[in-house]
């Protein structure tokens, strides 16, 4: 009976896997912005790692502090590489944030479909639309923000944008992000920790 129990989890995983987790590298800011693009916009607006991370020993950090009357925001990109997605797949997109909005500051992502090679026409595809990070946001506590998006027809790629922006003035927004393991990551957890189950 255990040996049809991790069969049937382990079965599982291996559709979820398939389902999609969207292809992100270095998710968990562990290297810090490696494969990430930084994008800060305006005076007061910065971008950096912090180990006050909600898992492993790193995170991200945006801020933007207004500061001269003008339009502020902190951002970072990850483009996927070509072929890494399949049009009309469900893609999960789970990211941790924390963090405090000023007066009139807001916290987006966002996954952009591409067509990277151009096959299909090139450029972009279709849109998750905006994932709204701010509503909620806890100071002191990460929470799981994201859910299941399906890839556009005719792309073969995503640009996901993570930032945050605006504010009134002498308003300023934090956002810290942090993510969930990464597929490969999250096997050999799930792995383990059945295979420790069984020894039991």
């Amino acid at each position: 009976m255990k040996k049809l129990i991790v069969l049937v989890c382990l079965f599982g995983f291996a559709i979820g896997v398939n389902a999609g987790m969207l292809p992100i590298t270095n998710s968990g800011f562990e290297s810090g912005f490696a494969d990430w693009t930084q994008n800060p916009i305006g005076e007061g607006s910065t971008i950096s790692i912090t180990s006050e991370a909600y898992s492993g020993s790193s995170a991200a950090l945006l801020t933007t502090d207004w500061q001269s009357g003008v339009g502020v925001k902190s951002e970072i990109i990850q483009v996927t590489t070509t072929g890494s997605i399949t049009p009309g797949t469900a893609y999960d997109f789970e990211i941790y944030v924390k963090g405090v909005m000023g007066v009139g500051g807001v916290a987006w992502a966002e996954i952009m479909w591409l067509d990277t090679d151009a096959s299909d026409g090139g450029g972009v595809k279709g849109s998750s639309g905006l994932i709204n990070l701010f509503a909620g946001l806890d100071s002191s506590n990460y929470q799981l923000k994201g859910g299941t998006y399906i890839a556009a027809a005719g792309a073969d790629a995503a640009q996901i944008s993570i930032r945050c922006e605006g504010g009134a003035m002498a308003a300023v927004n934090t956002l810290y992000v942090d993510a969930v393991p990464e597929p490969a990551s999250l096997g050999l957890l799930v792995i383990g920790s059945l295979l420790l189950r069984r020894q039991r």
